[in-house]
């Protein structure tokens, strides 16, 4: 047999084999080449993703909240994922207005980013979804609640100034984060945002145009020139926002279970409360609950047309609706929640309905649907009724019977 000397690519060693091919000495050699091609593998995938991220609008919405912290020591603690959660979550409420240029909501801190002592962090436990119009009102309130850090613990090296470029910030980033950016871009993709292909194409025929400019316009503007270039007609997709109330009790829902058990907390359960008996109340007035908006809240049922809840005479349910909305906000930024008032203020608009023992005893001709009204869903409304201190004798009959 033809013996041959090889050099190990590893160790360096020379080592006699009857392999052509060979280039290791040894197993052990084998293993360690075959980590070392992995971790290349892996830093390959990681810089491609890390060069994508500027051409990413969620990417980008991290920059500029950095930039405007002033540091990207706002991300202490972040869990990259559920962050980004809450920027997905945002965009697929689908409240942009295109023509208008603003959006229905907005990411809310509950810490103040622009504290006077301290700064807000970037974090999923600092973040709601919350309606436009209550943030913009609520400005810089600090109701103690939420997540930040203090401006003196503030490292010079980790400081964002207005002269950053975006790309500069996202560099800046990657440092301060090291390898938990690392573990997230190998287990999460990285997408060039649909308005950035289309800012390529542009600038593909249309080269006089200046990219800074095309990248402060909205992606529905971006389709309409891109359209006119080809003689073609633009076309944009109209999807319905969705409704405040399930915005509300979608990030209530959230919180809820992120938090450990804190007054807060149960603030935000009570008013979660809330937003369900308001819920059900609109749902079933608004017409059958599975086509209803509402139906991410509620149990969807079809073919139930049925209101547990009534208005009391004279009152204005839009104004209801007004104070729940604005109680979720309040709350969801930390301030302390009158829980007295606000069953009472729920109280004075809306009564139990006192039709439904005359309809629970003709339980024995129910449909399937109505089973699953009375069976699901009845006892959340009763638990939310009980925590409002919405009570009468036919909710004590029906709780026993539920």
């Amino acid at each position: 047999m033809l013996k041959r000397k090889k050099h190990c690519f590893v160790c360096s060693e020379n080592f006699i084999t009857s392999q052509i091919g060979a280039k290791f000495c040894s197993p052990e050699c084998r293993r360690i080449a075959k980590q070392q091609r992995q971790a290349e593998t892996k830093e390959k995938k990681v810089s491609r993703k890390i060069a994508k991220l500027p051409v990413n609008d969620a990417w980008r919405w991290v920059a500029k909240e950095c930039k405007r912290a002033g540091t990207v020591e706002v991300l202490q603690g972040v869990d990259l994922e559920k962050l980004l959660a809450i920027y997905t979550y945002r965009y697929k409420c689908y409240g942009y207005d295109s023509k208008k240029g603003v959006s229905r909501f907005h990411i809310c801190h509950i810490y103040p980013v622009n504290g006077d002592k301290r700064v807000g962090l970037l974090h999923h436990l600092n973040l709601f979804v919350g309606d436009h119009l209550s943030n913009q009102k609520h400005g810089a309130k600090d109701y103690g609640e939420g997540l930040y850090i203090d401006r003196d613990s503030l490292q010079n090296k980790w400081v964002v100034s207005g002269d950053h470029t975006e790309r500069e910030v996202l560099t800046l980033i990657e440092s301060y984060l090291g390898d938990k950016l690392k573990c997230y871009l190998l287990g999460n993709p990285v997408r060039k945002s649909v308005r950035f292909t289309l800012i390529d194409r542009i600038l593909k025929y249309e080269t006089g145009r200046d990219r800074g400019e095309l990248e402060k316009l909205s992606t529905a503007a971006l389709r309409e020139i891109d359209a006119n270039r080809r003689g073609k007609i633009g076309y944009s997709v109209s999807i319905a926002p969705k409704r405040t109330l399930t915005v509300y009790c979608d990030e209530l829902t959230r919180l809820i279970d992120e938090l450990d058990d804190c007054q807060w907390r149960d603030h935000l359960i009570v008013c979660l409360d809330g937003v369900r008996v308001l819920a059900s109340y609109l749902a079933m007035r608004e017409g059958f609950l599975y086509s209803s908006p509402f139906s991410e809240i509620l149990v969807k049922v079809d073919h139930v047309s049925f209101t547990p809840f009534v208005l009391r005479e004279g009152k204005d349910d839009s104004k209801l609706r007004d104070f729940i909305r604005i109680t979720c906000f309040e709350t969801l930024s930390g301030k302390c929640l009158e829980i007295e008032q606000f069953r009472n203020t729920l109280k004075s608009y809306l009564c139990f309905n006192q039709s439904i023992p005359l309809i629970h005893s003709k339980r024995a001709c129910w449909t399937e649907e109505w089973n699953i009204f009375f069976d699901k869903q009845l006892p959340s409304l009763l638990s939310s009724c009980e925590s409002l201190g919405i009570v009468s004798e036919e909710l004590d009959w029906l709780k026993a019977s539920a």
